[in-house]
C-alpha cells in the first residue's frame, strides 16, 4: 500500500514539473510567433496579456504543489511529533520501570522468616532457643520447600506414611499449625479430585502461613508485571522480570497465579511459564496448567 505521505511527495514533484513544462511550451509558442522580450522597449499591452496567460495557467499547476508540500509538511510534522511523544513515554515507561524494580529488589531482599528452635540437654528438657533467620533468596527456596512438604501432606494419593510424618512434624514445628486445622486441610484435599482445582487448593491454604512475609512481594511483583505487559517494551520488560527472579520465585509465582484469575489470564496470554525449569515444579504435569 502507498503511503499518504509518498503520494503527496509524488503529487507535488509532479505538479511541480508540470508547471515548468507549460511555461515552457508557451514560451516557444511565443517565440514561433515572432514575440520578442527587450528591457528598454516593453510594450505594457502584450505583456500584460502574456503575464496573465502565464499566471492562469502555471499558477493554478503550481497551486498544487504549494497545497501538496502544505499536507505533506503537516503530515511530516505530525509523526515527528507522534515520534517525538513516544520517545518521550518510552523514557518516562523506562525510567518508572527501573524505579519499580529497584523498589522491587529492596522489597525481596528485606522479605524475612524468623524461627525459634529450642536446644535440649540430655534429659530432654529446654535449656535455649535459637533463632534461624530465613531472609532473601534464601527465604524463598525454604518457602517453596515448605509448601512442597505441605502438598506431598495433604496429597490423598501419597502413600508415604513415614514422609508424610515427617513432614507434618516439620510443618507443625515451623507454622505450629493446630492437628484439628491439619485435619481439615487433608479433608478439603481428598474432595479436590481435579490436579489444577487440588493444586490451587494446597496453595490458597498454604498461602495465609506465609502471606505476612510475602503479601507486599507478590502485590508488587503483580503491579510490575501489569505494567511491563501494558508497556510499549513490553517484551524487554518481562524478559528483564525473568531474569532476576530466581527459580524459587518463578514457581511460587507459578502457583500463586492459579489463585488470581486476572493474573493467570495475562501470564497466559504472554506464555510467561512457556519455558519453566520443571525440575523446580512440585510436578512435571503442572506445566499444562499455563498451556491448556
Amino acid at each position: 500500500m502507498i503511503k499518504k505521505q509518498t503520494i503527496l511527495y509524488l503529487l507535488s514533484i509532479t505538479s511541480f514539473v508540470l508547471g515548468f513544462i507549460f511555461l515552457a511550451s508557451l514560451l516557444i509558442q511565443l517565440r514561433s510567433i515572432g514575440f520578442h522580450y527587450s528591457p528598454f522597449q516593453i510594450n505594457l499591452d502584450e505583456s500584460n496579456k502574456i503575464a496573465s496567460i502565464i499566471q492562469g495557467i502555471t499558477g493554478t499547476i503550481w497551486l498544487f504543489t504549494t497545497i501538496s508540500l502544505l499536507f505533506l509538511t503537516t503530515d511530516i510534522q505530525k509523526r515527528e511529533f507522534k515520534n517525538t511523544s513516544e520517545a518521550l513515554n518510552r523514557q518516562n515507561q523506562d525510567s518508572h520501570f527501573f524505579n519499580l524494580i529497584n523498589t522491587f529488589l529492596h522489597i525481596r531482599s528485606n522479605v524475612e522468616f524468623s524461627l525459634n528452635q529450642p536446644i535440649t540437654n540430655e534429659t530432654g528438657r529446654i535449656h535455649d532457643l535459637i533463632q534461624n533467620q530465613y531472609k532473601g533468596s534464601k527465604y524463598f527456596q525454604y518457602a517453596f520447600h515448605w509448601y512442597q512438604m505441605y502438598y506431598e501432606y495433604i496429597d490423598p494419593r501419597n502413600n508415604n506414611i513415614d514422609r508424610k510424618k515427617k513432614h507434618r512434624d516439620t510443618l507443625k514445628e515451623i507454622f505450629k499449625i493446630p492437628d484439628s486445622l491439619f485435619d481439615k486441610f487433608i479433608e478439603g484435599g481428598i474432595l479436590s479430585e481435579n490436579e489444577k482445582i487440588f493444586t490451587n487448593f494446597t496453595f490458597t491454604t498454604f498461602y495465609p502461613l506465609i502471606s505476612s512475609e510475602l503479601d507486599n512481594y507478590l502485590n508488587f511483583l503483580t503491579e510490575i508485571i501489569t505494567f511491563s505487559i501494558e508497556s510499549i517494551d513490553n517484551k524487554l520488560f518481562i524478559s528483564h522480570i525473568k531474569s532476576i527472579l530466581s527459580p524459587y520465585e518463578f514457581t511460587l509465582l507459578f502457583y500463586y497465579s492459579l489463585s488470581n484469575e486476572n493474573l493467570m489470564k495475562k501470564l497466559k496470554e504472554i506464555s510467561f511459564f512457556k519455558h519453566i525449569n520443571t525440575s523446580f515444579l512440585i510436578k512435571e504435569e503442572h506445566k499444562q496448567f499455563y498451556t491448556d
